[in-house]
């Protein structure tokens, strides 16, 4: 009887350990801040409206609200490089045409995970 007693101790010492575990991995990813990147580019051409260097922090003074045309999105500062624009080793995205031939971007592949706000 008194060895089930420890065994039981163990097994609730070892699960409060791995539960509280849990919630400090999950708290860190919460501590990311969201950055707004900017398309500074050409929206009929599909290429530039991929091409990472494009999408920077810096304003492009456009009200990126709604609509199909590429504009700006927010990402996670993971996915900002250094210089201040998109990492493609974080998202690569693709062009997608619009009814006015012109692009608006869709994410293709890669670990983050964006919110698109384009404009009409």
């Amino acid at each position: 009887m008194k060895n089930l007693k420890s065994y039981v101790a163990a097994i609730v010492a070892t699960a409060s350990i791995a539960g509280f575990s849990a919630f400090n991995v999950a708290d860190a990813s919460n501590n990311l801040a969201n950055e707004t990147l900017y398309f500074h580019g050409d929206t009929t051409d599909p290429s530039s409206v991929e091409e990472p260097s494009n999408w920077t922090t810096s304003s492009n003074g456009q009200s990126c609200s709604s609509g199909d045309i590429a504009c700006s999105m927010t990402v996670t500062d993971q996915d900002v490089t250094a210089s201040g624009e998109l990492d493609p080793t974080r998202l690569e995205i693709q062009a997608q045409k619009n009814n006015a031939d012109e692009y608006a971007p869709t994410k293709l592949s890669g670990d983050a995970e964006p919110s698109f706000h384009n404009k009409q």
